[in-house]
């Protein structure tokens, strides 16, 4: 299930490869990884993760609920990284939101090595967004007055995973090129992992086929 923001943080990673910058004559020139909404369009409980036309060099980041979090952080701050080279990278964003800080933090990682470390969002801490969460991969979940699937993502992920808690460099830097296993009826392991799309049902070469995503 799907939850975030709370004492214990957010991680989420993902493999990504897009070809070239975002082309706005025929892509969206707000293109979307992941959308999370807990349904309620009053009391917003939101985590998205995009790529802007003219800024492919870094992630824009938003956690919010109800009036609390950070909207469109740049991840990392400075860009200046390598995004839409038609290469896979593994990223990874682990989201410290605890109670002993003034504001959210986030770990940033390529390729299972941090680059950026308690990136400072200057936004408010986010209370535990629990429920009925809905989200999207690659295309927007909820945006007042924009129809539910915009900012359609011209790109490849695979390996998507969404965990509830922060991620440590331990963790994130010796599995983020293995799978991840889950527990059995006997042993628990791995319970803090919310979502997880490993996306290995392969491709047909057939387009009205590979059209939908299967896992």
């Amino acid at each position: 299930n799907l939850e975030f923001g709370g004492e214990s943080g957010t991680t989420i990673e993902f493999f990504f490869k897009k070809d070239a910058p975002i082309n706005i004559a025929v892509e969206s020139p707000t293109q979307v990884i992941f959308d999370a909404w807990n349904g309620d369009a009053v009391s917003v409980g939101q985590f998205r993760i995009q790529l802007v036309d003219g800024s492919e060099d870094r992630f824009f980041v938003t956690m919010v609920s109800g009036g609390a979090g950070f909207t469109n952080v740049q991840v990392p701050t400075t860009g200046n990284i390598t995004i839409c080279d038609g290469e896979w990278r593994h990223f990874a964003m682990a989201i410290d939101n605890s109670s002993t800080l003034s504001n959210p933090l986030i770990d940033f990682y390529v390729d299972g090595k941090c680059v950026s470390t308690g990136l400072d969002t200057l936004g408010t801490l986010v209370g535990e967004v629990t429920g009925t969460m809905i989200a999207n991969i690659g295309a927007l979940r909820y945006f007042p007055g924009v129809p539910e699937g915009s900012g359609k993502l011209s790109g490849s992920i695979d390996e998507f995973r969404f965990w509830k808690t922060k991620r440590n460099p331990e963790e994130i830097g010796r599995h983020w090129f293995d799978n991840v296993n889950g527990g059995t009826d006997k042993y628990s392991a791995n319970i803090d992992l919310g979502v997880y799309y490993p996306f290995n049902e392969g491709i047909t070469a057939t387009a009205s086929v590979d059209s939908v995503v299967l896992d």
